[in-house]
């Protein structure tokens, strides 16, 4: 109900809890009214249209910023960079798999990694892709590169999706970076703290 009486350009409503992005371009959603004490949780989901066809297996990598603006002036108060990487397969011969139900999609067969909410202030969760088995480093360093804490060290973990979960406990507010490794695969990302 919080976009009800939001307006703005790009999207769909397509209920009261899912917009739909009506074209790869910017989306603006204005008039959104909340508190200061007042989280505002926003999640993206990349869905491959029906129509859509490929000869060859790609891979795709979809980035988006998400900022708020406030005021006629449109300051900008904050925002967050993110990226979802995808794997796609050409479709299989539809009639073969009405006949042979052990016929399954094809699974995720990338790396993938993502730290939210971000900024967080007690609990930062952490998810994850493996396209395969194999070990997985996770750590968490301060602006000037020292490490401040070890999540994840080398532990063997099987091919699929994980979560866990990161406390805060005593850090101080401030920029963190959040290192994520397995095999080849590394990827960080810059986070906030705040108290």
């Amino acid at each position: 109900s919080i976009w009800d009486n939001t307006n703005g350009s790009g999207y769909t409503v397509i209920d009261d809890s899912t917009l739909m992005i009506d074209q790869c371009g910017e989306v603006l959603m204005e008039n959104i009214d909340y508190g200061a004490d007042v989280t505002f949780l926003i999640g993206v989901e990349v869905v491959v249209r029906d129509d859509y066809a490929i000869s060859t297996p790609i891979d795709v990598y979809y980035e988006f910023d998400v900022e708020e603006l406030i005021g006629s002036d449109s300051l900008s108060v904050g925002g967050v960079h993110f990226g979802v990487p995808m794997h796609l397969e050409p479709l299989p011969d539809l009639d073969l798999v009405k006949h042979n139900p052990q016929i399954v999609k094809p699974e995720v067969r990338i790396t993938t990694f993502n730290a939210y909410p971000n900024p967080f202030t007690d609990a930062l969760k952490i998810a994850y892709n493996l396209p395969k088995d194999g070990e997985v480093s996770i750590t968490l360093s301060n602006v000037v590169g020292q490490t401040v804490t070890i999540i994840e060290q080398g532990n063997f973990k099987t091919a699929g999706k994980h979560k866990t979960s990161f406390n805060s406990g005593q850090l101080a507010e401030g920029v963190y970076f959040i290192t994520f490794k397995s095999g080849e695969f590394v990827q960080t990302k810059k986070i906030v703290l705040m108290r």
